[in-house]
């Protein structure tokens, strides 16, 4: 998934950006990225090669340097959160989501905080909504062979074990740790580990910010040995240190 890699540079904008049934939007050369949501209307965003649904059910990402065609079919008030990024991308992408409004809870406070020039607090609700899109992600292993699934769920179950591994997991699932590899990659389009660390990062972030437990305490809980590695795991996930990321909220 491309939201994976992505480590937020600052500058983070929110808008409000009203479109009109019928309209025609030519867009070249992209200054930055966005997530775009539209939970009242729809949109189709075409390039030259693919056409993507914009509503309630699916969430745009347009990248940095991105040319493409917005054909609005039902009009609304569009809710754009423009950021920086450090990731060479230069695909549309449309997310899948149940309600996209769930994602926008926050958005209306963030965006007054943006005329305050908070930084860390903007950049912490861009990770805050790839963390929920990841989570969407997470949650259609239902649509998966039953050992991808089971294999998902049991390291949903069992993230806060160190020693858990892809043998381990292809040990429970009676199946070879070459095949658990291919076959979970193939579906999810991530490794078996990259896949439990994503779901380890949404987990320490939800510890940080509630403020009760020290960072030795959450990398415990989440399946790290010792701080030194959880903290490098979370900072080349996240592109902070856990203190950093913290501090920011």
């Amino acid at each position: 998934m491309i939201l994976n890699d992505m480590i937020i540079t600052g500058d983070v904008n929110l808008l409000n950006v009203p479109i009109e049934s019928g309209d025609v939007r030519n867009i070249s050369n992209r200054k930055k990225c966005a997530l775009i949501f539209s939970p009242n209307g729809k949109s189709v965003y075409r390039t030259e090669e693919k056409a993507y649904i914009n509503d309630n059910h699916h969430v745009i990402f347009v990248p940095m340097g991105g040319t493409y065609t917005i054909e609005c079919v039902k009009g609304d008030i569009c809710s754009v959160v423009n950021f920086d990024c450090l990731y060479p991308h230069r695909e549309l992408e449309s997310f899948c989501v149940k309600d996209s409004r769930v994602f926008l809870e926050q958005f209306e406070t963030m965006r007054i905080r943006n005329f305050y020039g908070v930084p860390y607090h903007l950049i912490s609700y861009v990770y805050h909504l790839f963390d929920l899109l990841l989570q969407e992600f997470f949650d259609q292993g239902t649509t998966k062979p039953e050992s991808v699934r089971l294999g998902a769920e049991f390291m949903k179950l069992h993230f806060d074990n160190a020693e858990l591994s892809n043998e381990i997991v292809a040990q429970y699932l009676k199946i070879s740790t070459v095949y658990f590899r291919k076959i979970f990659t193939k579906y999810y389009g991530i490794s078996p580990m990259k896949y439990l660390t994503d779901f380890r990062m949404i987990r320490a972030k939800e510890l940080l910010m509630e403020q009760s437990l020290s960072v030795q305490q959450i990398a415990e809980s989440v399946g790290y040995s010792g701080v030194y590695s959880f903290s490098r795991a979370f900072k080349n996930s996240v592109g902070i240190s856990p203190m950093q990321y913290r501090k920011g909220l």
